[in-house]
């Protein structure tokens, strides 16, 4: 099973949409998906009512997920983590320990030069 981890800033609005996309995308019987944010503003809240309505008008119930903060151990424990932008991927990248947790982790949208 590929185990992969979606990352913004406070878990509540980019990280849980990218989340329950990426999950309605992929078969649960070989992906697991999950979000985190690199901070810990809202630690255990659902994600923004704004983002649970667009989700929503696109069919994706993303109403039960709960924002939790990104760990040093989820470098164990995903194959694969996209940053949502450039500062989160920094942060992250930060928290790396090798190389190898660095190669995990990916930026979701690259910025136009």
């Amino acid at each position: 099973m590929t185990r992969i981890l979606m990352v913004c800033l406070g878990n509540i609005c980019r990280s849980p949409l990218a989340h329950g996309i990426m999950q309605s995308k992929l078969s649960e019987d070989h992906f697991y998906i999950d979000s985190a944010g690199t901070g810990a503003y809202h630690v255990g809240n659902s994600p923004d009512t704004r983002s649970i309505a667009v989700a929503k008008q696109h069919g994706l119930d993303i109403s039960t997920q709960s924002a939790r903060q990104f760990k040093v151990s989820d470098f164990d424990d995903f194959d694969v983590i996209y940053a949502m932008d450039d500062s989160n991927y920094n942060n992250i990248v930060s928290l790396a320990r090798n190389h190898n947790d660095i190669k995990k982790y990916r930026c979701f949208l690259m910025p136009i030069l």
